[in-house]
């Protein structure tokens, strides 16, 4: 642990307590939009001497060089830009859902034509079977 980060931890700390609202991205910063929107929901921590944070809307943590405070008076957009990026990651997840539905109903019926498929050529083997017993 650098005394360095742990002095960024303690700053940040300081600065931002629980509940603070803020931005975050989960992948690459610059160039992108956030991931969403949160409040922290825990002081922030060194991690294998990584400075992160933790927001009540994010699975696992969030390096804090990932993190943006939002400025007083864009409150009320970021919530909105939240709700929306919750709402798309919700739909995304309804997609997959449906798709996944699709998919297993579409291999029973594969599964079900495969059977039908092989008891008709099981019956047909028997017809011919028999037909052959009595054709001279």
């Amino acid at each position: 642990m650098t005394t360095s980060a742990a002095t960024e931890v303690a700053r940040w700390n300081e600065d931002n307590p629980v509940g603070t609202l803020v931005r975050y991205w989960r992948g690459v910063r610059e160039g992108f939009e956030p991931s969403s929107v949160g409040r922290i929901r825990q002081p922030a921590e060194l991690r294998t001497g990584m400075p992160i944070g933790w927001i009540d809307t994010c699975s696992g943590y969030v390096a804090l060089t990932h993190i943006q405070v939002v400025a007083a008076g864009e409150e009320r957009e970021a919530e909105v830009f939240g709700a929306r990026k919750a709402h798309e990651q919700t739909a995304a997840r309804l997609r997959d859902i449906r798709d996944t539905v699709i998919h297993a109903a579409l291999d029973r019926y594969d599964l079900g034509m495969s059977a039908a498929i092989a008891e008709h050529q099981a019956l047909l083997a028997r017809i011919e079977a028999a037909y052959a017993e009595v054709t001279p």
